[in-house]
């Protein structure tokens, strides 16, 4: 099959990034043909002025990138186009190249960008869906869209146009979430059942050394969302534990400061894989719903259970007291980081989520998953 990948990366490394590199290989390498078409968010921050408004105003629909996509498909002549993040430099112009070619897509909903304009669910330090029960003005009300009035109304515009449009509903063939509680808000966002089907993220097996040693490891985007507070008070409650910690931090002195803590800055993702391989458990501290979190499967690749908060994405992946253990306060944080500072208590665990990882997550169950998806919606054209 001959696949084209569309996907609009981010300024930063994302988990989302991280998904379409593991698709185009697990593809290629099980002899389907893979072609991107990357549009890269780092390109802004050397555009001029008025490069930044003709982006700002071609939102909608961009006729620069429908050209270059009209002359990408009569070079390779794709049987399906494979949608990930579309802004704000590629736009929904790809579902209208797509329909006139009369070509199949299917897109990865990685967020909820389409029932929300900062893609999240989360304002001011709490779950918010004032957008997903009808006011769709909220994100703007709010600044919601990178903290501005102006490109709040801007992305705000896009979604209510082609909603109105019939963009999201007619001219794209299936719409993957990543789990059924995603799924549940994309329908009551007004998204067609028919069109929605789950199919998780995925990581290959690891091959590591697993060890259990006396340190639990919290990783990611260090930030207020992410849980970095949470983290902070965890640290000071238990001096005696210890704490290895990987990713960017605007304030990395409250990191530093703190002798149980180990804060190795950014680091490669292989260095990061290694250090899960050692660890005790998983921090998974995130305040919102989340999409599917790359963090918990491979977490769960390297036979380590998960401190997660009982919420959204988390929720339906960690099975309580099994592969993990999920927390809805600050109190029962601490008592599970106990818990699971148990060494046999943590092995226990880390086997159950290996098993999970064994039943949801291999590579071969998203390789056949993705062609099944692929193959009904192909099918519908011949």
């Amino acid at each position: 099959m001959k696949i084209l990948q569309v996907h609009n990366s981010y300024q930063n490394l994302t988990g989302d990034d991280s998904v379409v590199e593991e698709e185009f290989k697990l593809l290629s390498q099980n002899g389907h043909q893979v072609k991107q078409f990357i549009k890269q968010n780092k390109s802004l921050g050397q555009a001029s002025l008025l490069d930044k408004f003709k982006i700002a105003a071609s939102l909608r629909s961009s006729n620069k990138v429908k050209v270059q996509l009209i002359k990408t498909f009569e070079q390779f002549h794709p049987d399906i186009v494979h949608v990930h993040n579309i802004f704000p430099l590629i736009t929904p112009v790809i579902f209208e190249v797509c329909n006139e070619l009369k070509i199949p897509v299917v897109q990865t909903l990685h967020n909820y960008r389409l029932l929300c304009i900062n893609t999240l669910f989360y304002r001011n330090g709490e779950i918010c869906e004032e957008c997903q029960v009808g006011n769709n003005r909220a994100g703007v009300k709010y600044n919601c869209y990178n903290n501005s009035r102006i490109q709040s109304l801007l992305m705000q515009d896009v979604i209510d146009f082609h909603f109105k449009a019939g963009t999201w509903k007619n001219s794209i063939d299936k719409f993957i979430c990543l789990s059924d509680f995603a799924k549940k808000k994309f329908i009551e966002g007004g998204l067609p059942d028919s069109k929605l089907v789950v199919k998780p993220n995925f990581v290959g097996s690891s091959e590591r050394r697993i060890t259990y040693e006396d340190f639990f490891l919290y990783s990611g985007k260090l930030e207020e969302q992410k849980g970095l507070n949470d983290f902070l008070c965890l640290a000071e409650r238990m001096p005696n534990m210890k704490f290895k910690v990987v990713g960017f931090c605007a304030n990395p002195e409250s990191l530093l400061k703190r002798k149980n803590i180990h804060y190795l800055g950014e680091v490669p993702r292989e260095s990061v894989l290694e250090l899960m391989s050692q660890c005790r458990a998983i921090l998974f501290l995130s305040k919102m719903y989340e999409g599917m979190p790359m963090t918990i499967i491979e977490a769960f690749a390297n036979k380590k259970a998960v401190i997660a908060r009982d919420l959204g994405a988390m929720k339906e992946m960690i099975e309580h007291n099994k592969c993990g253990l999920l927390f809805s306060s600050f109190e029962e944080l601490c008592s599970h980081v106990s818990t699971l500072s148990n060494e046999d208590i943590a092995k226990e665990q880390g086997k159950y989520a290996f098993r999970e990882y064994q039943d949801n997550y291999t590579s071969e169950i998203a390789l056949n998953r993705l062609i099944e998806i692929y193959s009904s919606v192909v099918e519908n054209y011949e």
